[in-house]
């Protein structure tokens, strides 16, 4: 295989690859590696190891993944290896800045901020470099002495790292520390193009580091073969055109501007290219360049044949069959999913921001509004909203904003979510969960409820804004391409979650501060199940019946409805569970990750990274000898224009003539010798002209002979046969039924021998039929009202 891929270079004339990552054998202590003796060809290659590779090597020291302190080891782990572009950061970090502003969420510090960045957003519009051999070493070396030792367990005390597997890998590792190193003067990333976000643009980044492009044209790979099974024959068509279509993608991406022809047909493409050239005198794409000749090379199912010794399974060629099968495809259930590249997701890229459904700040209310003035003091900070469903870090590590703080701010009361007024949340909260046995609310209880309300914060007292609960469009690809219809996706998803429920979705109590306040005392009043009479009641049944029912009170008073905003949504059993179980555990990994994680988890250099490359301005031209193109010669003006009721011209070829009604003749006319044929009268005064095959007699005047008819030891199809039977009826009855117009079939008038079609004038109403040679001079419109006339 090596040497087939130096030879595919040598004989492409391309220069050899730089740099190659690889899973092993990446180097040799006593000479070169193995993978570098393989490739000898290519003096000046460079071998690097897969950075994701060399990290799984050491979570194999683990005791299990599952372990509360494994991502943060993990993320530890990259941030000892690599460090990020200041200057992509801080572009980033305005966005982020900016997106927030926009959402009216106040001050926010620069900690809050990179706490808000997503791991895609930081591998898109953001590049690293390593760090280096020495520092690399002193870092992980650090890194595995402190999770090794008594800091590195769980609360049940069970240790992270194993300390006698641990100490061998990182023994054994060491000397890969070089091979994960970045190549000097290559640049390894790439501009794509640019992304506006919160009022900053953004560079979009390309990265050629490691085995992540690799692993996404793997995933394509599986989409070029349509279905679950194939023929070897086919399987080869469908991998090559993907493999084509794969090619002609990423060569769009790479060169600058949008051509201004989109297809993937490289005989079409020519055919522009060369007519183009001979007429306007340059060429129509100026990114086009012709594909170079085919050197033999063998691909896919033909090289893997060439090894076994076996013939690809010859297709067969039947035009009826094809024809056939091309008629019964419904042209509007297929789209090209096409084959774009998706942005893989950078596995070494530590994880900031996780994706927590339940708890979404975008759900919840704004926050308190920005200072009026510049001379008034920041507001207390706050986060609410994000990127679409993700989740708000730990408040810990979100709201640390120091003495951006206002004096006013400091002295209220924030809440775990980092907003202010967590303690008129609470007074709300204690006074509904003390009304759970009331039957009813009285004037004085809806008061003091009220005036409770009034007390909270604006972002406290503003609508909820929940989440969506839908797909925002359906889902596409094999097997998940559903047919078409006209609902909208959103509304069948609903239906199809709600079926049987009267009621909304129920959310999770985080959405709302209130609600969630309320069911934390509730949990603490309804601490374990209970049993009376021998029936056991859990405690989840307990919260939600409380819960309910104070919702039933608040709902019933048609005051405290009208002059407040309370708003208890439905809550279940499977919400309620899932939030509480979340809530343990970001609790227990707070305390856990208590000095273990890095001061600052975005880690940017010193100095800025060389710039990235940009697209080519023009495609590079094509090496060797081109692809010759054979395309078809210009038939242009020789097609006969068909027009409602006539017949074309006499031409080369015979044109199919009508069937006659009962009563008329067709009468044959001798042809004159030069004309070689027989010219034919229709009852309708049009003349068609027969034309005997070659070979044939042309001294009668009859009609030529029938074309041969393939041996009967032949195969033919089922659908072929059915055919031949229907036609030679016809033709012994005299009577064609059915007519073809541009390949569609259409039953024929009986009254004109047309087909009833409106280019021939005909027309339907009902069960009766319009035709302009039998309406004895009247109007289609009269004769419409006729018909509508006898409807009634």
């Amino acid at each position: 295989m090596a040497a087939g891929l130096m030879k595919r270079y040598r004989d492409a004339g391309e220069a050899a690859p730089k740099v190659m990552y690889v899973d092993r054998d990446c180097c040799n202590q006593h000479g070169q590696s193995r993978v570098k003796v393989m490739f000898s060809e290519w003096d000046e290659l460079e071998v690097r190891l897969d950075i994701w590779h060399f990290m799984r090597r050491f979570a194999a020291g683990v005791t299990t993944e599952a372990h509360p302190l494994y991502g943060i080891f993990m993320a530890r782990l990259s941030a000892c290896i690599f460090l990020w572009d200041p200057e992509d950061v801080a572009a980033l970090r305005r966005a982020k800045e900016g997106e927030l502003v926009a959402k009216k969420t106040g001050h926010i510090s620069e900690r809050a901020i990179s706490a808000r960045i997503t791991r895609r957003e930081l591998a898109l519009h953001c590049r690293r470099r390593t760090r280096g051999v020495e520092e690399t070493t002193r870092l992980i070396g650090a890194l595995i002495d402190l999770f090794d030792s008594a800091e590195g367990k769980d609360t049940l005390g069970v240790p992270l790292l194993d300390h006698e597997r641990i100490q061998q890998i990182w023994k054994e590792q060491q000397k890969h520390v070089q091979c994960v190193q970045d190549p000097e003067n290559f640049p390894l990333y790439s501009k794509t193009g640019t992304l506006k976000k919160g009022g900053v643009e953004l560079c979009c980044y390309r990265c050629a580091r490691g085995s992540t492009s690799l692993e996404s044209f793997h995933l394509h790979l599986n989409r070029f073969i349509p279905g679950t099974s194939a023929s070897d024959a086919h399987f080869q068509a469908y991998l090559l055109e993907g493999l084509m279509r794969w090619n002609d993608d990423r060569m769009e991406d790479a060169i600058k501007g949008a051509s201004s022809i989109r297809s993937y047909g490289s005989a079409m493409r020519e055919a522009v290219d060369r007519l183009s050239r001979s007429v306007l005198g340059k060429p129509w794409d100026e990114r086009y360049r012709p594909p170079g000749a085919f050197t033999g090379e063998l691909l896919g199912i033909e090289y893997l044949y060439s090894q076994t010794g076996k013939t690809l399974t010859a297709v067969p060629q039947n035009p009826e069959e094809e024809d056939r099968l091309v008629e019964e495809v419904d042209d509007q259930d297929l789209e090209d999913e096409g084959f774009e590249e998706e942005i893989m997701e950078d596995i070494t890229v530590p994880v900031l921001y996780e994706d927590d459904p339940c708890h979404d700040l975008e759900n919840r209310p704004s926050s308190l509004p920005l200072p009026q003035s510049p001379a008034s003091p920041a507001e207390p900070s706050t986060s609410s909203g994000g990127e679409g469903q993700h989740l708000a870090p730990a408040p810990s590590v979100l709201f640390n904003t120091g003495s951006s703080i206002s004096d006013e701010a400091q002295g209220a009361a924030i809440g775990p979510d980092g907003i202010a007024g967590w303690d008129k949340v609470q007074d709300l909260a204690g006074y509904l969960v003390g009304l759970r046995e009331a039957p009813y609310l009285t004037d004085l209880q809806v008061t003091a409820a009220i005036q409770l309300w009034t007390a909270l914060p604006d972002s406290d007292k503003q609508r909820i804004n929940y989440q969506p609960r839908h797909q925002p469009q359906l889902t596409h690809g094999r097997f998940k391409a559903p047919k078409r219809s006209g609902v909208t996706p959103g509304v069948e998803s609903v239906k199809r979650c709600l079926i049987g429920h009267p009621g909304g979705p129920a959310q999770w109590p985080s959405t709302s501060r209130l609600v969630e306040a309320i069911c934390v005392k509730l949990c603490t009043l309804h601490k374990s199940p209970t049993k009376k009479a021998g029936v056991c009641t859990p405690r989840w049944s307990k919260i939600l019946s409380d819960y309910h029912h104070i919702r039933e009170l608040v709902l019933n008073s048609r005051r405290l409805m009208d002059e407040t905003m309370i708003q208890l949504f439905e809550l279940n059993q499977k919400t309620l569970i899932q939030w509480f179980q979340r809530r343990q555990k970001n609790q227990e990994m707070s305390v856990l990750a208590q000095g273990l994680t890095s001061p600052d988890p975005i880690a940017v250099a010193d100095t800025q990274l060389p710039p990235p490359r940009e697209k080519l301005d023009e495609a590079p031209s094509t090496s060797g000898p081109r692809h010759p193109f054979i395309l078809p010669s210009n038939r242009e003006g020789q097609a006969p224009i068909l027009r409602p009721g006539r017949r074309p011209a006499a031409t080369k070829e015979c044109p199919i003539a009508p069937a006659p009604p009962s009563s008329g003749v067709v009468q044959a006319i001798s042809a004159p010798a030069p004309l070689l044929g027989t010219l034919v009268l229709n009852p309708d005064m049009t003349v068609a002209m027969v034309i005997p095959s070659s070979g044939a007699s042309t001294s009668s005047a009859g009609p030529a002979p029938p074309p041969p008819v393939p041996p009967s030891d032949a195969p033919v199809s089922r659908y072929t046969q059915r055919n031949r039977r229907r036609r030679a009826l016809e033709t012994e009855s005299g009577v064609h039924k059915r007519k073809y117009v541009r390949g569609v079939a259409f039953n024929t008038c009986s009254k004109c021998g047309q087909p009833k079609t409106k280019e021939f004038g005909h027309s339907r109403f009902g069960n009766a039929t319009f035709c302009p040679r039998a309406s004895n001079g009247k109007s289609l419109d009269d004769w419409l009202a006729e018909q509508r006339q006898q409807n009634k």
